[in-house]
């Protein structure tokens, strides 16, 4: 019933493992690439779902990170959740080993956080720079001087974080939760 499938992904790995032996360097820098196109996913998402509301974030978050994903796709970039997918499968078929599938991972795995670090560490100073600038604009200025401080933490945790890229709404979700907390419900 799933053959066809099967011996597609099979197929997939031996042709992974034979990218990795011809050409490493292309195969590691399809990787970092789609680590960064995940990464642009990931601010593209945040950005997007803060000013969505609360009942509509999750549909939109996940319309706008399918895209991040199938930009992956029609790249033809390396993501290591699809080889952690293909290559065990090619593994037990016996057409590639156990140490070829541990180099594909590696390779994988690695240029997928050099991407995403990267993206981070070209993010961060547009990032701190637009927050900046909206923080010297507006009109309160006795709160913007007491929250100067809190967006550039807000932007080192976001880019110190892998998955959670740098975005403005991530600093957004931040200020929003520390307002809940300041408010005490009372009820059941």
């Amino acid at each position: 019933m799933y053959q066809e499938t099967i011996a597609t992904l099979v197929e997939a790995g031996e042709h992974k493992v034979t990218g990795i032996r011809e050409n490493m360097l292309g195969f590691f820098i399809g990787a970092v690439m789609a680590g960064a196109y995940i990464g642009f996913g990931n601010i593209i998402m945040y950005s997007a779902t803060a000013h969505v509301d609360a009942a509509w974030v999750r549909l939109v978050s996940g319309a706008v990170f399918s895209a991040a994903l199938t930009i992956v796709i029609f790249a033809g970039s390396e993501l290591f959740t699809g080889t952690a997918m293909y290559m065990p499968l090619a593994v037990l078929s016996r057409r590639a080993t156990f140490s070829q599938l541990l180099g594909v991972w590696a390779t994988t795995w690695l240029g997928n956080l050099v991407g995403a670090v990267t993206l981070a560490a070209l993010s961060k100073p547009l990032a701190a720079a637009s927050y900046s600038v909206t923080v010297a604009s507006t009109s309160w200025q006795p709160l913007a001087r007491k929250s100067r401080h809190r967006g550039a933490n807000c932007f080192s945790k976001a880019s110190s974080a892998i998955g959670w890229s740098v975005s403005p709404s991530g600093c957004a979700i931040e200020r929003v939760t520390r307002a809940q907390k300041s408010f005490s419900y009372s009820g059941r």
